[in-house]
């Protein structure tokens, strides 16, 4: 784990053993690095990265992937791509100690990478692109009363109206502008 928030100059924090024949690629979500093995019986392996001087392992898969080559996380499940046996596994990640196996679909050639947006997932592979239908639904547009989500991603403009409360943590990519007052606690 490096701190770059002065990015032409990295500083190590930390570091924790990869499982296998070495660990292959990293995706983080919140407190969580979600992280594939090569190699290994845990293909996945969950980390909470909250203290990133000292990552802490939470969870790992007990399903053999033999080797794992990318995840991606999007809401409660994890996605991986598997070089030997050739599949798209999803895992449910909703309780990070215990990821469940949820389904598998063969991509028919070796996969490198996997990338999700909305209700597709894109994989590379020696075969090319395959795209993956996951389900849900697209709605044009939507008034809600309340809802509840583990990941939000607003494509376009937002606005929020009346009081807005962020219990964990918020990055912001690119400008901030604030009219009116601001708090910080902490």
């Amino acid at each position: 784990i490096f701190d770059v928030s002065n990015p032409a100059s990295p500083i190590y924090i930390s570091e924790v053993a990869g499982g296998g024949n070495g660990s292959q690629y990293v995706y983080v979500s919140g407190d969580y690095a979600y992280v594939t093995n090569w190699g290994s019986t845990g293909a996945l392996v969950i980390y909470n990265v909250s203290n990133p001087a000292n990552p802490v392992e939470v969870g790992a898969t007990n399903t053999n992937l033999a080797d794992a080559t990318s995840v991606y996380v999007q809401g409660r499940y994890a996605y991986v791509t598997n070089y030997t046996n050739n599949y798209l596994v999803v895992f449910d990640v909703s309780n990070p100690a215990q990821p469940n196996y949820v389904g598998e679909v063969n991509v028919s050639y070796p996969s490198s990478q996997v990338y999700v947006q909305g209700r597709y997932a894109y994989v590379i592979s020696n075969g090319g692109l395959t795209t993956f239908d996951l389900g849900g639904s697209y709605i044009q547009q939507l008034q809600v009363g309340g809802t509840e989500t583990d990941t939000l991603q607003v494509d376009g403009n937002s606005t929020l109206t009346g009081d807005t409360s962020i219990a964990s943590g918020l990055t912001v990519g690119g400008n901030a502008e604030v009219s009116g007052s601001l708090g910080v606690n902490g």
